[in-house]
């Protein structure tokens, strides 16, 4: 079944869409100040597999996992992957998870460095896409 799928599709559609996508993909995370370590400098070298650079890699992927976003762990970070099965729904949902974890690594420096005092706060709940700050009841 799936070889008369992939057949029906045609192996050229699929390498056009894939390519598609992963330019699109690219594109964005560029706008949302994620390195892209994959050669992009010319079009016949792109492929539909992109490298992203990112500090713990695992803890990235292992993230975006319980999102239900499988990405592959390498050294210097993440490979995502586009194929025609994909969309450009799945691309923005990777964005806007990767954007949390950029929000979560700024709240994380701001405070690095700054005594806070959480006097009336019995929680501080956080999170890679969202936080937030729990009072006593």
């Amino acid at each position: 079944a799936s070889i008369e799928l992939i057949q029906s599709i045609g192996i050229e559609n699929i390498q056009t869409r894939s390519l598609e996508l992963n330019r699109r993909l690219t594109s964005r995370l560029d706008e949302s100040g994620w390195k892209v370590l994959s050669p992009l400098g010319e079009e016949r070298f792109r492929s539909a597999e992109t490298l992203v650079a990112a500090d713990g890699p695992a803890k990235v992927v292992s993230h975006l996992a319980e999102q239900k976003i499988l990405v592959t762990e390498k050294p210097q970070g993440i490979r995502v992957s586009t194929d025609f099965f994909n969309n450009e729904d799945d691309i923005e949902k990777l964005i806007h998870r990767l954007h949390g974890l950029h929000l979560w690594l700024a709240f994380l420096l701001f405070f690095a460095d700054v005594p806070v005092e959480f006097e009336s706060l019995k929680f501080l709940c956080a999170s890679a896409t969202n936080f937030c700050m729990i009072g006593e009841s």
